[in-house]
C-alpha cells in the first residue's frame, strides 16, 4: 500500500465505478447503529471519547465538513483559522486533536487552539489525545538523500518527546490511553539482512513490548484502557484484547467492508462501513481509512 496521503484535507473525491455506499456506525458489542450527518453523502467517525463524543468529518456534495457527534446532535467544526482539518481524536473533557492540509497540527480545548511543532520536523500529524492531555503522534525528518524517516512523538504542557522503536528504520505511533499505553507499528530489518518486517508494538514507559495480532497485514486504529486494541483485517475489522489474546471480527451486517477507526473503554467502537447500493455511481473519499484513524502510516507493514 502506498504511503497515506492526506487526500481528505484537500476535499479531493473519486468516482468508484461500482455503487457503494459509505458511512458511519457505532457499534457496542452488541448491535450497531448507524452515524450520519445531516444532508450528507459520505459520514466518517474518526475518534470518540468515554462520554461517548465523536468527531469525524462529512460530505455534503464534494464538500467536506468536520463535525462533532454529542448523542446525535451535530456540531461542525473547523480547525485554525477556520480552515479544514482532519480532526483524529478526542479525550474526556472535549480536547480534539487534528491537523491540516499543510500537516501543522493542533490541539482545539474550548475554541482555542494551540498549534503543534515538533523541532527539526517537517509537520506532524496526531493521532490521539489522552484524558491527562498527552499528545500522540508522528512527524518526518529528512534523510541525506531527500527521503523522509518516519518517527513518532509524544507531546504533553509544552514537551516532546522523540519516539523510534530500537532498531527500526520507521516507527508510526496509532493510538494512546488513558494508561498512558501507546500502540504503534514499526519496521525493522529481518536477521538474515535479506528484508524487511513490521511489528506492531505497545510503549510505555520507555519500554517496547511487541506483540502480534492473529491477522496478516492488520492495521491498528486505536486503543482502550482495557488494553483492547481495535484495527481493520482485511476488510473486515476487529478487536484484539492484548491481556488475553482474544480475536473478534466485526462486521456490519450486509456491508462489503467494515473499517474500525476507535474504541472506548464502555466498549463502543466507531468507523465507516461500505455497502452495496442500486443508485448510480457514488463519491467516496479516498481518505476514509487514513482520515478514520489518520493513519498516516498504515502503509508501514504492507509496503515492504
Amino acid at each position: 500500500m502506498n504511503r497515506y496521503m492526506p487526500l481528505v484535507l484537500t476535499g479531493l473525491l473519486f468516482l468508484v465505478p461500482r455503487t457503494i455506499k459509505a458511512d458511519g456506525f457505532l457499534y457496542n458489542g452488541v448491535a450497531f447503529a448507524g452515524i450520519s450527518f445531516p444532508g450528507a453523502s459520505l459520514t466518517a467517525p474518526s475518534a470518540l471519547n468515554n462520554n461517548g463524543a465523536i468527531v469525524g468529518v462529512a460530505y455534503i456534495g464534494n464538500a467536506p465538513i468536520d463535525f462533532l457527534d454529542q448523542n446525535g446532535t451535530f456540531t461542525t467544526i473547523t480547525g485554525p483559522g477556520g480552515s479544514f482539518a482532519a480532526l483524529t481524536g478526542i479525550n474526556d473533557a472535549g480536547q480534539i486533536v487534528g491537523f491540516v492540509s499543510t500537516f501543522e497540527s493542533f490541539v482545539e480545548t474550548n475554541g482555542q487552539f494551540t498549534l503543534l511543532a515538533v523541532p527539526g520536523s517537517q509537520g506532524g500529524e496526531p493521532v490521539g489525545i489522552n484524558d491527562k492531555g498527552v499528545v500522540v503522534g508522528n512527524f518526518d525528518t529528512t534523510a541525506s538523500n531527500g527521503s523522509a524517516i518516519p518517527h513518532g512523538f509524544l507531546y504533553s504542557n509544552g514537551t516532546y518527546k522523540i519516539v523510534n522503536a530500537p532498531g527500526a528504520f520507521e516507527t508510526a505511533l496509532l493510538g494512546i490511553n488513558n494508561l498512558g499505553q501507546v500502540v504503534g507499528s514499526d519496521v525493522i530489518q529481518t536477521t538474515t539482512g535479506t528484508g524487511f518486517i513490521g511489528q506492531d508494538f505497545i510503549y510505555f514507559n520507555g519500554l517496547f513490548s511487541d506483540f502480534s495480532i492473529p491477522c496478516p497485514g492488520a492495521q491498528i486504529t486505536g486503543i482502550n484502557d482495557l488494553e483492547q486494541i481495535v484495527g481493520t483485517c482485511g476488510s473486515s475489522g476487529f478487536i484484539f484484547d492484548l491481556s488475553t489474546g482474544s480475536f473478534t471480527l466485526v462486521n456490519v451486517p450486509g456491508a462489503v467492508s467494515t473499517m474500525p477507526t476507535d474504541i472506548n473503554d464502555a466498549g463502543q467502537i466507531v468507523g465507516t462501513d461500505t455497502t452495496p447500493e442500486p443508485s448510480s455511481l457514488l463519491l467516496i473519499s479516498t481518505g476514509l481509512v487514513g482520515l478514520a484513524c489518520a493513519l498516516r502510516r498504515k502503509w508501514l507493514k504492507d509496503s515492504i
